[in-house]
């Protein structure tokens, strides 16, 4: 009979309870798959599960009574971003897709929603300033049109000190 898998439990940070995130490692010996736990103003909780060596990646979000309202199922690309994803019901019914775009410097400049079958549903294309700061997204429907956007937040102006 073969042994159980021997696994390795460390905290790695527990941040201050204002952000509500936490972060631990844990795995078989070997094998390093990443937790981070976030805490959402409802009382949801997101857990997102990285596991590099699979390159793929799970979010689950629960409500403030533990129930699942929805998980997303990730492929990781040979950078370690998100590649492609299924996004789920809290009932496990597969609502739509989506394909992540990067630019070379690696930035994310598209989130494209497919259906279920993969026809086009909305894209999201994000802006960022001169310093690479996201500034905000656009969103279009499958035809192309402008369905609404977020507006870029100005940078804070310079202060200059007198001599």
């Amino acid at each position: 009979m073969p042994s159980a898998p021997v696994w390795q439990i460390s905290i790695c940070a527990l941040a201050v309870a204002h952000t509500g995130q936490a972060q631990l490692q844990e795995g078989a010996t070997g094998d390093s798959i990443r937790v981070t736990v976030s805490m959402n103003q409802d009382g949801s909780r997101t857990a997102y599960e990285f596991d590099p060596a699979n390159k793929k990646a799970t979010a689950t979000t629960t409500n403030s009574g533990g129930r699942a309202t929805g998980k997303i199922h990730y492929q990781l690309d040979n950078a370690g971003r998100f590649g492609t994803g299924e996004v789920y019901d809290g009932k496990g019914r597969l609502q739509f897709k989506t394909v992540y775009r990067y630019e070379a410097s690696g930035r994310l400049i598209e989130e494209a929603r497919l259906t279920k079958d993969g026809a086009p549903m909305q894209k999201l294309v994000y802006a960022y300033d001169a310093d690479g700061k996201k500034t905000g997204y656009s969103v279009y429907a499958a035809d192309g049109k402008l369905l609404g956007s977020t507006k870029p937040v100005p940078s804070p102006p310079a202060v200059s000190k007198k001599k």
